[in-house]
């Protein structure tokens, strides 16, 4: 029987970690699930017992100097209704502690001020939590940030760990790609997996499993209709900024606004109605 720790932010990562756990769960295994930002509601949502950030480090020797930074930043931004006033000073402190020992206050200051929590790697609050809940194995996606220290230190202490790739990973690719990143990381495509192969990968570190989250999207059916069909189909546009394609001369910076100048221009001939929605 083996203690695993899974742990996850919100969003698709945590929709894809959800079947993982209750497989876990099912099994005779002792399972951890950390949840971290929005990731613990969603957990929480989908009846998963789970901890936040707050419970697991709030003993740590450092935590009243964390503590003190989180609430600097709360001080001067929007606290999201979706993660709880402990978890957002744990996260924000915790990073921004970890930042300062690295570069000194002053210059981690400035980078926080720069790019948010993008400059975040806590490599110091990863190992106490890997030290403190002392897994056997580690499970986390391919998030950066958190997970991405978790499993960098989880190497260092000998635990291994598997890797799950959401979608294409255009981003993460630089981190993905690199030898020992991980013992297992299993990626949702076989195209994925060439490419991280080509970049240095060994095969038997790469599986494909497709992404748990979409395991429901088998079960779908259409529903019969239940009133007629509108004489002008409505277009939907979930907009959202596209990725830069390696090789192509597309500017996704125009893709959203190519779409919504078609769909104008269908509207204005009335050929359907549309909306869009932006994420």
């Amino acid at each position: 029987m083996a203690h695993v720790l899974v742990a996850s932010y919100g969003g698709g990562h945590a929709q894809m970690m959800i079947p993982v756990v209750r497989t876990l769960c099912r099994s005779d295994h002792i399972c951890t699930v950390l949840g971290l930002t929005t990731g613990k509601s969603l957990f929480e949502h989908a009846g998963i017992t789970c901890v936040g950030l707050a419970a697991c480090v709030s003993s740590a020797p450092w935590w009243s100097e964390a503590e003190c930074w989180g609430l600097k930043v709360l001080a001067q931004s929007e606290q999201s209704a979706a993660v709880s006033r402990e978890d957002t000073i744990a996260y924000y402190g915790s990073g921004l502690s970890d930042l300062v020992l690295e570069l000194g206050e002053a210059e981690a200051w400035q980078e926080f001020l720069k790019h948010d929590r993008k400059c975040f790697r806590p490599m110091r609050t990863a190992r106490y939590l890997l030290e403190s809940i002392a897994p056997d194995v580690l499970v986390c996606t391919n998030s950066p940030r958190m997970e991405r220290a978790l499993i960098e230190q989880a190497r260092a202490l000998n635990i291994p760990t598997l890797v799950l790739v959401d979608a294409f990973a255009r981003i993460e690719m630089d981190w993905l790609s690199q030898p020992g990143y991980g013992s297992i990381v299993a990626v949702f495509h076989d195209s994925v997996r060439c490419e991280l192969v080509a970049r240095g990968r060994r095969p038997n570190e790469v599986i494909v499993t497709g992404n748990p989250g979409f395991g429901d999207l088998a079960q779908v059916r259409k529903a019969r209709r239940s009133r007629p069909k509108r004489k002008r189909p409505h277009v939907l546009y979930l907009s959202q900024a596209e990725a830069l394609i390696s090789g192509s001369n597309v500017d996704p910076d125009r893709v959203t606004f190519d779409v919504m100048g078609s769909l104008q221009a269908g509207m204005a001939n009335d050929q359907w109605t549309a909306e869009v929605r932006f994420h």
